[in-house]
């Protein structure tokens, strides 16, 4: 501000030479009134730069230096303008930064749930191969391992909640047996689930003595696979099946007992030789 004083000190009004005083005089009072003129238009711009300023400016500054006064303060209004603008598309960016370590988080978790799951899918499809080749070991015509059962801890086993995957294994089987009857298809089907001897542990309601057939998971597998398969006609309802079921049951346990007897009898048959042929090196 000091500076701006002193210049308007150096500064000197050049006042051409007339002719006559008059005309001097007048010219002079030209000059004059048009300087108060400006003077005052100063003096409130003046004015309004000291209470931006907070300081005190002489009235001494020559109107010429004003535009660069205006200049100054209108880049200096642009500095600041800009330096809002920068401020908000520094926020902006900061808030996109966000944004985008939030996206990329997101991205990480599913990339992570993308290796569990292919990792899921590899063991699935591992799993797979080796049933296959496993099927592809076996024989056309030979039931599933472990069949027939012999034991009843065999048969709780397949009858288990836990083995699902055994009784498809069977169900699969068995729509293929064939029969053209279904008592023919019921009694090849039993033949292959489990030993005549085992049978005669079992009645369809079961007792005091023997297990019950009827309700258990085994005998629905034997049921739906009669309504399955193609080259039998399953059974109306389950009372046509219960009834046929009877039957096979009946007739599996008589062939038990028919083995038994003719087993006794060969044993008895082969004691009875040794026997004599004991007897007749002991005479002779």
């Amino acid at each position: 501000m000091a500076y701006v004083c002193t210049m308007s000190r150096q500064h000197n009004t050049s006042i051409p030479d007339y002719e006559s005083e008059e005309e001097t005089k007048y010219v002079l009072n030209e000059h004059t009134s048009e300087s108060n003129n400006k003077r005052i238009k100063i003096d409130n711009i003046i004015e309004d730069i000291s209470v931006v300023t907070g300081s005190n400016i002489h009235k001494c500054i020559p109107w010429e230096h004003l535009d660069c006064i205006r200049t100054i303060q209108n880049q200096q209004a642009e500095i600041i303008e800009q330096n809002k603008t920068i401020q908000k598309r520094q926020l902006i960016k900061i808030e996109q930064n966000k944004t985008t370590q939030r996206q990329l988080a997101v991205l990480i978790e599913q990339n992570e749930t993308i290796i569990e799951q292919n990792q899921v899918i590899i063991n699935e499809t591992s799993q797979l191969k080796e049933k296959e080749d496993k099927q592809l070991s076996e024989n056309l015509l030979d039931p599933p391992s472990g069949f027939p059962l012999t034991t009843l801890e065999q048969f709780d086993e397949l009858n288990s909640d836990l083995n699902m995957e055994g009784r498809r294994q069977l169900y699969k089987y068995l729509i293929n047996c064939g029969g053209t009857t279904l008592r023919e298809f019921l009694n090849r089907a039993l033949k292959i689930i489990m030993t005549d001897e085992l049978v005669c542990n079992f009645t369809w309601l079961g007792d005091k003595t023997n297990r019950g057939f009827g309700n258990t998971k085994v005998s629905n597998v034997l049921k739906q696979a009669a309504q399955k398969c193609l080259k039998t006609k399953g059974p109306q309802d389950i009372d046509h099946f219960k009834k046929e079921m009877l039957e096979v049951l009946r007739v599996s346990k008589q062939r038990h007992r028919l083995f038994l007897k003719k087993t006794s009898e060969t044993n008895s048959r082969i004691t009875i030789t040794k026997f004599e042929e004991v007897t007749y090196n002991e005479l002779y």
